[in-house]
């Protein structure tokens, strides 16, 4: 509702999207590899979804279903926003909202793709993963890493993705020139020259803690002290057996160093929206668009597409489609817990509803409003869906998920699908489908039903729902 418990109005939204952030990463969710206070701090004041999964997979995609309220991944895959879908940044705008973008995905930044679309104000931070900025040719690109330890089917001026980004950011030498602290200060400066406006709406797009994996030292030493080799730093999309457990170690303690470092920052910014006063008036939205596997289920990444092994398709296990989802609401309580299968198509009718604007608009999404007033309320979701268009080499094969149950359409022999029992066995090692086929059964008609209902092409739905 757009009135607040002390009688004001709800005047601003700031959704804060961080890139590859895992569910099991936040310690306010019971993750015990990294401590992130202040996303726990925020957590306090806010309902956080125990059960929010990815829909469309995985970057853009994820984008498109968030600023649209509908599900892409039957009908398009990675590339641009289809121009005919409204934005949630535009129909803002149409009802009095100034919008703004702050940055620094690079797949966010080309042109073309229309990511950007609805937002008056667009603020790129340039220099993440390959996203060349200023050429200095005189100093050589040095190899860091053997090629088969990183990833290699994208190069910039004929060097990988792992060599270049540190050519890149050459004149990095503070915390204060990494990429995510860079856009979190942008958002905070943003907010000194906005605080006395009303009707705004931020979105904030973090790409760490992505790969390349490169916060300063002393994140990393936090996780890995006495490790004393090559820094995992971009691995190959592949087989945990390209690496020993000692590099898989280090890769674990690459990626926390870099949530850690998300998380302080992320901090920095919800500070300096609680000191403009906007705590009082603003709905703040924290989230993520899919996982990475590192080691887990024998897999390093997220998808089969880089000296993969031998089974075409990955199932979506939850490293991949578990993410966070915590919001705060003015004048409700905070710090409680919903165990609703909410996804990234719901948030668009959600806003909307707690805004009170109308539109003509037919989502995709359900609004889960009504969770933050009860947080045990009936939601209109039993099963959660997450999949890739057929069409993208990803080789992710969908995967439908209830309170209970996790299904793979297809599972990691390539062929057989698997059944998990997500309250016993949440990191989903232990497939028990042939104790339960009536629901495995039960979940192979739900994934049925959902392209149907989504009028997925024929030979679209028999690629992603090979043999399930």
């Amino acid at each position: 509702m757009r009135k607040i418990k002390n009688g004001d109005d709800i005047m601003n939204v700031i959704c804060i999207m961080s890139d590859t952030f895992r569910f099991d990463n936040l310690s306010c969710c019971g993750g015990k590899d990294v401590k992130t206070p202040n996303l726990d701090a925020f957590a306090e004041k806010s309902l956080c979804f125990t059960n929010y999964m990815c829909s469309s997979f995985p970057t853009l995609p994820n984008r498109i279903d968030t600023y649209t309220g509908k599900v892409g991944f039957p009908h398009f895959g990675w590339g641009p926003m289809p121009v005919n879908l409204p934005t949630m940044a535009g129909i803002l705008g149409d009802n009095g909202y100034r919008t703004q973008i702050i940055f620094d995905p690079p797949n966010l930044q080309k042109n073309n793709w229309w990511i950007t679309r609805g937002f008056h104000a667009s603020h790129a931070i340039h220099g993440q993963e390959g996203d060349l900025t200023f050429l200095h040719c005189n100093d050589p690109v040095e190899r860091h890493l053997p090629e088969e330890k990183i990833r290699t089917e994208t190069k910039r001026m004929g060097a990988y993705l792992a060599d270049i980004h540190p050519w890149i950011n050459w004149e990095r030498k503070t915390e204060f020139d990494y990429h995510c602290v860079k856009t979190t200060v942008e958002a905070s400066k943003w907010l000194d020259l906005n605080y006395k406006a009303d009707n705004m709406f931020l979105w904030v797009d973090i790409f760490d803690p992505h790969e390349p994996w490169d916060a300063p030292d002393y994140f990393v030493k936090k996780f890995d002290p006495d490790y004393d080799g090559m820094p995992m730093r971009d691995p190959n999309y592949g087989l945990a057996a390209a690496y020993t457990e000692r590099e898989l170690k280090n890769m674990r303690a690459q990626y926390l160093a870099e949530v850690s470092m998300v998380d302080k920052w992320i901090g920095f910014l919800l500070k300096k929206i609680e000191d403009v006063g906007w705590m009082e008036n603003t709905i703040i939205l924290f989230t993520s668009d899919h996982g990475f596997q590192m080691g887990e289920h024998g897999h390093v990444g997220k998808g089969n597409r880089e000296k993969p092994d031998d089974n075409l398709w990955w199932p979506m296990y939850s490293q991949l489609r578990h993410i966070p989802l915590i919001v705060y609401v003015p004048g409700v309580t905070g710090g409680g817990v919903c165990d609703a299968m909410v996804q990234p198509q719901d948030i668009m009718p959600t806003l909307f509803e707690l805004l009170e604007i109308k539109t003509g608009y037919s989502f995709e999404g359900i609004s889960f409003k009504e969770q933050f007033y009860d947080s045990k309320a009936e939601f209109g979701r039993k099963y959660a869906v997450s999949g890739c268009n057929a069409e993208d080499d990803w080789k992710v094969t969908p995967a439908v998920t209830t309170k209970e149950w996790a299904y793979m359409s297809i599972g990691a022999d390539g062929i057989t699908p698997e059944l998990y029992n997500r309250k016993l066995d949440m990191a989903e090692n232990n497939n028990i489908i042939d104790r339960h086929p009536e629901v495995a059964a039960e979940m192979k008609k739900a994934l049925e039903d959902f392209f149907e209902s989504h009028n997925c092409p024929r030979d679209e739905y028999m690629k992603l729902a090979k043999k399930i």
